[in-house]
């Protein structure tokens, strides 16, 4: 972007300085140039608002290529991101392409972790710290088992109760994996 625009300076300058040194009046030109580009400015705010978000986006690093995310009401891998826009497929292969400048937030859901909330609902009358116990056991069991062990990335916690519903009281089981894995 600074080279083009640096370039179409020079050259828009150079082509001024040698109409003066050809006798060409330039004032009516460059009043004419002036009223060109405002209406360029008015009509390409869009564009502008596009590549100054986009440049967020990448500066800021919200996202990378190959990244999950959901914007508004599409979701998808994203295969391209450019200043301009972003493009995302789905999960049925469909392409949505995002102008930069309508994204305002973005749901990122394989950056650094994800994690899989596990609700145990276990009958009413059973010991509460009987469970949780079990619970943890399993999460320390699954930690270690060859299948799941690259894909957990930090040890599996039982915060306690989540909910009690008629005769069921349902446990949380946290468990943190790499981003994608939780499935």
């Amino acid at each position: 972007i600074i080279r083009n625009v640096g370039l179409t300076a020079i050259f828009f300058f150079a082509g001024v300085t040698v109409l003066f040194d050809l006798g060409v009046h330039v004032a009516p030109l460059l009043a004419s140039a002036g009223i060109a580009g405002v209406a360029v400015g008015f009509g390409a705010q869009t564009l502008v608002h596009d590549v100054l978000n986009g440049f967020f986006i990448l500066v800021e690093n919200w996202f990378d290529i190959g990244d999950v995310i959901k914007i508004g009401v599409f979701q998808g891998e994203v295969e391209i991101l450019t200043l301009r826009r972003t493009v995302l497929r789905d999960a049925d292969g469909s392409v949505h392409i995002v102008p930069n400048s309508t994204i305002t937030a973005v749901t990122n859901m394989t950056r650094d972790w994800t994690q899989v909330a596990m609700r145990v609902a276990v009958d009413y009358k059973e010991n509460s710290d009987r469970i949780i116990e079990l619970l943890q056991q399993l999460g320390a069991e699954l930690r270690n088992d060859e299948h799941f062990r690259d894909a957990i990335v930090a040890d599996p916690v039982v915060p306690g109760i989540d909910r009690v519903t008629g005769n069921e009281v349902d446990y949380l089981l946290l468990v943190k994996t790499r981003p994608g894995q939780q499935y």
